[in-house]
């Protein structure tokens, strides 16, 4: 777009630093700052939210009048995302001190939170107040609890959640059953439902996409520096532990961001602690 004379506006950074948010890429992210700076492209309320959703650390550049509920929401969305378990409970009832009410997307990262920090009596309550603040459940709230559940190893009460659930169920919820079967070895529940997952899909047309992964790397890696990852599906239980493995047997951090959260492998252990 430079070659051919275009000068980037607001929208074109916005939709940079979403990739940039995507990849996880910190140099992508360093360059397209410097970019900005050097254009002088003011950062407005919208870009704000934009870039606390790839470096979460700027949530102390955010004057309290600024915070609207995408602030609030990308915040709490982005520590749980890090695996930053006290940030993401301590910034809830933050927000409803500011007088930000609830509501049904705002609600998706406090699940996604709990579900990936293993915080199973926080996530009830969570999902449990949604009728008192006037939220009604959709499908991505229950596939974030049944989430949760099964990974917790609760499967007859994630079942339980499915079964009784007063909205259809979706691939996301199924799946989610599905994937905790597998971690905990219940293959007559598993093989119960799959055949329900896989008719749904073949009724929306849907295809599980081929795994990739990318590596960040440029043309000299200082032996401090952490390796960046990228992966577009779920990263799975062997590869949690190989990571675990490299980052203890080489001394590396290792930064790996699969299609739920980032997973920071340092010293044999990862962020998520195992609840990915």
């Amino acid at each position: 777009m430079l070659d051919f004379g275009f000068k980037p506006n607001l929208v074109t950074v916005l939709i940079m630093v979403s990739a940039c948010a995507y990849l996880g890429s910190q140099h992508l992210e360093r360059k397209l700052h410097n970019f900005m700076i050097d254009k002088k492209i003011k950062i407005d309320a919208t870009l704000r939210n934009v870039l606390v959703d790839t470096a979460t650390r700027m949530i102390d550049d955010l004057h309290p009048r600024e915070r609207n509920t995408t602030s609030w929401n990308v915040l709490i969305s982005g520590y749980g995302m890090h695996g930053y378990r006290k940030e993401v409970l301590n910034l809830f009832p933050k927000m409803q001190q500011a007088g930000i009410k609830p509501d049904p997307i705002l609600l998706l990262p406090l699940l996604s939170a709990c579900s990936h920090a293993g915080l199973i009596d926080e996530g009830r309550k969570c999902f449990a107040d949604m009728k008192k603040h006037s939220v009604t459940p959709q499908a991505k709230h229950y596939s974030f609890m049944v989430d949760m559940l099964g990974i917790a190893g609760l499967l007859h009460e994630a079942f339980n959640m499915v079964q009784q659930m007063p909205i259809p169920q979706n691939d996301g919820v199924w799946g989610a059953l599905l994937l905790a079967c597998r971690i905990h070895g219940d293959t007559e529940l598993g093989w119960q439902e799959v055949g329900k997952l896989r008719q749904d899909m073949k009724d929306r047309g849907l295809r599980k996409p081929s795994a990739f992964s990318v590596i960040e790397f440029g043309k000299e890696i200082d032996p401090e520096t952490s390796i960046q990852m990228t992966n577009n599906l779920r990263i799975c239980n062997d590869c949690n532990s190989a990571f675990k493995f490299v980052s203890y047997v080489y001394g590396r951090k290792v930064i790996v961001r699969d299609a739920n959260q980032f997973h920071h492998f340092q010293d044999g252990t990862c962020s998520c602690n195992d609840y990915w």
